[in-house]
Parts: C-alpha cells; sequence; structure tokens
C-alpha cells in the first residue's frame, strides 16, 4: 500500500504510530553485490587419463529494509533499553534494516579413466563458505512516512553474528556398459563433512539478556551408496536406481535465530534413501516418462511459524521432527500430432505424492515440555495431487500462443492435520511476437504478452505453517497483465 497521512493513531498518541504505516511502500528496499571469479583447467595426462578442475572465489554485499510499527518498535525497545546502549525510543515509524556480508571461496577436482567397458571418476571438493549479518532498527525523522532513516538513533538490535561452513565431499564411481551398448550400470560412493560454526548475537533475546552465541556442529558421513541402471528397450529406457544422501540442514543459520522462549536442540543432518523405478519411451512425435519413488528421511528438518511473544510478528524457525517417508508416482509428456501439421502440441506433468511424518518433537519452554506425537500425520503444504498442462499453438514462424492450466489438490496447514486450505485450479496465457521484425536501427524486435490468472480466481498461495491450530496465509496474485518489447541495437 501506499502513503496514507491519516491513519488513527494508537494509544499512544503518536502521529505515526499506526501498524499500517509500516506498509509503506518507500521503505520495502533491497539490493545485491556478488563478485565470482573462477579459473578451470581440463587436460589429458595420458591415454584415457584426464583431469577437470576448479578454482573459485565470490565476494557477496547485500541489504534489505522495512518498515517497523511503533508497538512492535516499542516492545523490543523496552526488552533492551536497561542492557544495549545508545538505544532511542521509537518515535512513530522505524526503519529496519538488515544487511550481509561474506566471502566463498573453494576448489574442485576430477580425474577419469577409461579403459575397456569401464569408465573410473573420482574426485573431491572443498570450499570455506564465511556470511555476516547485520540487523537493527533506527528511528526516522518524526517518526514520518516521509522521513528519512537517523543512523545515529538505533531503536533496538536485531542480529551480529558471523557463520562459517568448511565442506570436503568425495565420491569414487565406476560406469560399465554391458549387453552390447543395451545397458549402463553407475556404482559408487560419496563422502560428506560439513563443519558449521556461529558466532556473535543470533537474535533480539541474545542482546537482551547479553549473551553471546559460540556454536559448533560437525555433520559427517564418509560412506553414501549410490547406484543406477538404464536399459534400453527399442525407442525406450527403463532405468531404476538407489541412493543415499546427507545435507547440511536446510536453513541452519535459521535454527539458531531461534527466539529464547523455545529451547531447540542443534539440528541433526537430515539424511535419506532413495529408491526410484521408471520407463521413458521416445518417438518422432511423442515423448513420455512414468517413474514411481519412495524416499525415507531421517532427522527430517522442518519449518514452522510462531508468533513472537507480545507482537503480531511471525518468526520462522526449524527443528528435527523425527523420520518422514514419502512415495509417489509422476508423468510427464509431450505430443506433436502430426495430424495437426507441429502447429499444436500438448504437454502435461501430473504427479501424486504423500509425505508423512513416522515420529513426534518436543519442544522446551523455560516452565514445560510439549509434547507432539506426529505418527502418520501428513507434512504441511506438501499437495497430493499437482497437475500442469498446456497446449502451444505456432500459427507462424513469428507468433507463439500458449494457455496453460495448473491444479494443486488440498493441503494441510500445519502438523497435527486440523486444519486445511482448499485445492485450486488458475489458467495462464501468453503469446510471443516476434523472429526477424527489423526498424531502422533495431534489429530482432520482439513482443511478449502474459495473462496470470485468467479468470481471476481467489486462492490461498502460501501457507505459513504451524504446529497446531489456525496457520497464516498469503492469498495469491489476482489477475495480472504484462507486456514486454525487447530489441537489439
Amino acid at each position: 500500500m501506499g502513503y496514507i497521512a491519516n491513519l488513527p493513531p494508537t494509544s499512544s498518541g503518536l502521529k505515526y504510530s499506526n501498524a499500517a504505516y509500516a506498509q509503506y511502500y518507500k521503505f520495502g528496499l533491497n539490493a545485491r553485490s556478488d563478485h565470482l571469479y573462477g579459473v578451470n583447467l581440463d587436460k589429458d595426462l595420458g591415454d584415457n587419463l584426464r583431469f577437470t578442475g576448479t578454482v573459485y572465489y565470490e565476494k557477496k554485499d547485500g541489504w534489505g529494509s522495512s518498515g517497523v510499527g511503533y508497538d512492535t518498535a516499542l516492545t523490543y525497545y523496552n526488552q533492551q533499553r536497561a542492557v544495549v546502549t545508545g538505544l532511542n525510543a521509537p518515535l512513530g515509524l522505524q526503519f529496519g534494516i538488515s544487511q550481509i556480508d561474506g566471502i566463498r571461496k573453494g576448489a574442485t577436482g576430477k580425474l577419469s579413466w577409461t579403459f575397456g567397458d569401464h569408465k573410473i571418476e573420482g574426485g573431491v571438493w572443498y570450499e570455506d563458505d564465511d556470511y555476516h549479518q547485520l540487523s537493527n532498527t533506527y528511528n526516522v525523522a518524526d517518526g514520518s512516512p516521509e522521513g528519512a532513516p537517523n543512523f545515529s538513533q538505533p531503536v533496538y538490535r536485531t542480529r551480529n553474528y558471523t557463520s562459517k561452513r568448511d565442506t570436503w565431499e568425495g565420491f569414487l564411481k565406476d560406469t560399465i556398459v554391458l549387453a552390447d551398448g543395451k545397458l549402463k550400470v553407475d556404482a559408487g560412493f560419496r563422502m560428506l563433512s560439513v563443519d558449521y560454526q556461529m558466532l556473535g548475537k543470533r537474535n533480539r533475546e541474545d542482546f537482551r539478556f547479553s549473551q553471546t552465541a559460540n556454536l559448533r556442529t560437525t555433520w559427517e558421513d564418509l560412506f553414501l551408496p549410490q547406484v543406477g541402471a538404464v536399459y534400453t528397450i527399442g525407442r525406450g529406457q527403463v532405468f531404476t536406481s538407489y541412493s543415499e544422501n546427507m545435507s547440511l540442514p536446510r536453513g541452519a543459520d535459521a535454527v539458531y535465530y531461534t527466539p529464547a522462549t523455545t529451547n531447540v536442540p542443534t539440528p541433526k543432518a537430515e539424511t535419506s534413501k532413495n529408491i526410484e523405478l521408471g520407463y521413458r519411451a521416445n518417438h518422432p512425435t511423442f515423448n513420455a516418462s512414468i517413474v514411481t519413488y519412495y524416499t525415507s528421511f531421517k532427522n527430517r528438518l522442518q519449518s514452522f511459524s510462531e508468533y513472537l511473544p507480545g507482537t503480531t510478528s511471525l518468526e520462522t524457525y526449524y527443528q528435527n521432527v523425527g523420520g518422514v517417508h514419502a512415495y509417489g508416482l509422476e508423468f510427464s509428456g509431450q505430443w506433436k500430432p502430426e495430424a495437426l501439421g507441429g502447429k499444436i502440441y500438448f504437454n502435461t506433468n501430473a504427479s501424486y505424492n504423500k509425505s508423512v511424518f513416522e515420529d513426534g518433537f518436543s519442544v522446551r519452554s523455560a516452565t514445560a515440555v510439549t509434547n507432539y506425537d506426529l505418527e502418520g500425520k501428513s507434512v504441511p503444504d506438501f499437495p497430493e495431487i499437482a497437475i500442469q498442462a498446456g497446449v502451444t499453438f505456432e500459427p507462424v514462424e513469428w507468433a507463439v500462443i500458449n494457455l496453460s492450466t495448473r491444479h494443486i489438490s488440498d493441503r494441510y496447514s500445519n502438523f497435527m492435520n486440523n486444519e486445511k486450505t482448499k485445492g485450486y485450479t488458475l489458467f495462464n496465457m501468453y503469446v510471443d511476437l516476434g523472429e526477424g521484425f527489423n526498424y531502422g536501427a533495431l534489429k530482432d524486435i520482439k513482443a511478449r504478452i502474459n495473462v496470470d490468472n485468467i479468470f481471476d480466481k481467489d486462492y490461498l498461495g502460501t501457507i505459513s505453517t504451524v504446529v497446531t491450530g489456525a496457520a497464516n496465509y498469503r492469498p495469491g496474485p489476482h489477475r495480472t497483465a504484462q507486456i514486454t518489447l525487447s530489441a537489439a541495437f
């Protein structure tokens, strides 16, 4: 929303204390600047022996800002002012800014050796990733939406921490071709080790209680087998695979943002075992694939949102929720009928997916422990049925018209599965015009017209999942149209 000059103040009586001022568009800003450099080497070391390697370096800088309402700022100011020096009482609307910077550097190397029906590959990867975040909230002149941020008047502190990830990975794989080239088998394993550290003020509570985090965790698995096979039958292929994987928990930094009211333990690494079996066919006017899969997760890390004490602000955090297994069936294909002269073709992707909790978890507060039994519950925000289909029409060389539809089935919004949102179906289209149009100095003039949500469907798109009770939603966008013109000169 834009600036509304006459919103009623809160009980404080301050002119710009209404929480709606926090949505003022001029305060929603962001900027990012990354510089990535790399050097590659690809060299034959002898007969059938080849080395490839890369060294890279990345520098990251960026910031983002938003408005902060008076009541929220006052709550955090009162919590911190007795222990954090230099703070100033909020004046109305405040300016929150989060700044990030960091250095990521690493190297990869791989050797491949071919002999007979075998190709043996082995390699290593090392990366050092340092990341820093600084977040503060400041007054603006007169507390007004039109006021300039006053960086000499901090209202409260949010974050000032550094995280560091040292990652190394190794792998060894043998690829063998059998049955006169019809059968291809891959077999090997990976080794992975991730050392994670966090140092500094993770959240407002660390400033409030004058504490500094100094955390370190290592996630490691030195044997992760990977096996796969592809067998060719005529124009089709049968394929299957088995793999075991481990990964740094998603949102690892966010795990440690957790408010002091919730004691979330150090996350364990997510591990998974994956099996798939499928068939794909390729024909001149038709190609398709169908695959079924089963995945078993251990120490699954799941995100959910909670209200911060005394505020209407949501904070998302993560916790291991034990085991999760998922299974499903997916189909995708494209058909360009000969009878239509190749000018019209159809595509579709349809899937049935089921993801279920196997265990539960506990949340420990300062006064109690709450246990949640999730066995047999569906993972929230995970539709069982998803379908996307479209038809494309190319009447002439310089025009493409596409109409597509997307269907998402019902989704649970919380871990306990006692609230769900209805599914929805959307229709979209685009038209591309161009290909070879020139006018004066302008070359390759093109136009693209997009219309999304053609029938202006009301639906709930994004879910901020919760453990139990009512979740928070963000509605999907209404019908939107966009025209893009491009040219070279």
